[in-house]
């Protein structure tokens, strides 16, 4: 009786939690759905956990839920990162808000500047829901301790990015991103991709690039590495990605992002981009 109460409340507070993340969706599309729009891009994140399944795999950025919405030169970002150091026995859920706005071009390079909001601490997934999935996977239980206080960090970015066109269906991306949340990270990252058509509906994708990074939270700075590279390789149907990548999140480790685009306000017959 009692494992069933355990389970059953822990069942609500996930659904609870969804209800919050769904409702957060649904307000930021109205918000962007009067006059003509770009696409609304939902990215679901999961990392490790039900790809590898294994306990060695399932740790420091081990799963995260994104949800960004685009209107002309003005991006939107909202979504949850899950942090766990098993060796520690210590873990957090990174929540962050963050709006972006692309500047007047600089030649071919098309600069874009964003503020965002970190909150550091119990998010609105969290352990919960990544039990939840454990249960669906047949993984083990994660039961951590939660870093003793929440903090907010506010957090500035900057990037610099240009697209070559090599010939139909063939596309070069160049980018060059910094953020800083001071008190909590720095990083610095540049990256090249690859993006090419194939078939009808099929794209593919594959990027190598560099990730430099400055910690200052003690769990994150003992758990990432100050330079390494960065990879990616992914394959685009329709508006749907999946999308692997190394040392996105500089923890020197892989993960999968499995992508959806929506489109609100498009004409009939327009598809929304693949890649972000």
């Amino acid at each position: 009786m009692e494992l069933y109460r355990r389970h059953s409340l822990r069942k609500t507070k996930t659904t609870g939690h969804i209800e919050i993340i769904l409702l957060l969706i649904y307000l930021a599309l109205v918000a962007f759905a009067g006059g003509p729009a770009d696409a609304a891009d939902l990215h679901l994140t999961i990392a490790n956990d039900p790809i590898f399944g294994n306990q060695e795999a399932d740790d420091l950025y081990t799963a995260g839920l994104a949800v960004s919405f685009q209107r002309g030169f003005r991006h939107f970002l909202v979504g949850e990162r899950m942090f766990t150091d098993r060796e520690a026995g210590l873990r957090f859920d990174e929540s962050f808000l963050a709006a972006e706005q692309r500047l007047a071009s600089w030649g071919s390079w098309e600069p874009t500047v964003g503020l965002g909001l970190l909150h550091i601490g119990r998010g609105f997934l969290g352990q919960s829901v990544q039990n939840s999935v454990h249960d669906l996977v047949g993984s083990d239980q994660v039961e951590l301790d939660y870093l003793p206080e929440d903090r907010f960090f506010g957090e500035l970015m900057a990037r610099l990015e240009r697209s070559d066109l090599l010939g139909r269906g063939r596309l070069v991306t160049t980018s060059i991103e910094a953020r800083s949340a001071p008190g909590f990270r720095s990083w610095l990252r540049a990256m090249a991709s690859y993006e090419a058509t194939f078939g009808k509906h099929f794209s593919w994708r594959a990027g190598l690039g560099a990730h430099a990074e400055d910690a200052s939270l003690r769990l994150l700075e003992k758990n990432v590495e100050r330079l390494a590279p960065a990879a990616e390789l992914g394959i685009a149907w329709r508006s749907l990605t999946l999308l692997w990548s190394y040392n996105d999140l500089g923890t020197a480790s892989s993960h999968l992002t499995l992508g959806m685009n929506l489109s609100v306000g498009r004409q009939r017959g327009e598809s929304p981009a693949a890649w972000r």
